[in-house]
């Protein structure tokens, strides 16, 4: 079933790189992630990278963190560690409830996920992507699922164009 996809123009999309405002604050925030990590409903089977650090004018921290699951990218995982200004702990943001447990192979194989992210895409086709499997933890029961980037031209015929299929 295709979960979500979002046709976006070439001109529009853009990729983040990390990037750490403050590497003692970078450092904090790793040994706390140690220390809660019930907080960020961590497991044993998570990484996890910085991807972004702030610190604000008042010395207050805020550094997120994206997450892998047993090697696996996870959408809707990323979490945000912050401190005070002397470097205590002052909370997460994350979006999950619980640790993620789930296994890693996928029920629709990469070539079938691929065929449907084609059928979805509503121009001309240039070019399809590899299928990528990867954990969906974007809604309250996490999957595993493939994204699959198709593109191409809108039906416009003019527009450039992505389109990101989620197949799981």
């Amino acid at each position: 079933a295709v979960v979500a996809g979002l046709q976006v123009p070439t001109e529009h999309a853009a990729t983040a790189a990390p990037v750490g405002a403050d590497a003692a604050a970078d450092a904090r925030a790793d040994q706390l992630v140690q220390q809660h990590r019930a907080d960020i409903r961590g497991s044993d089977a998570d990484a996890y990278q910085v991807y972004r650090s702030i610190v604000d004018s008042n010395g207050k921290a805020h550094v997120r963190y994206t997450r892998t699951y047993r090697g696996l990218r996870v959408s809707g995982g990323d979490f945000v560690v912050h401190t005070d200004p002397a470097g205590g702990y002052a909370g997460v943001s994350v979006g999950l409830t619980t640790p993620l447990s789930l296994g890693t192979m996928a029920k629709v194989t990469a070539e079938d996920a691929a065929k449907t992210a084609v059928a979805n895409y509503g121009g001309t086709v240039t070019s399809v992507g590899t299928p990528e499997l990867f954990v969906d933890a974007s809604r309250a029961t996490a999957r595993r699922a493939w994204e699959t980037v198709v593109h191409g031209w809108a039906p416009d015929g003019q527009t450039p164009s992505r389109l990101h299929v989620i197949t799981d």
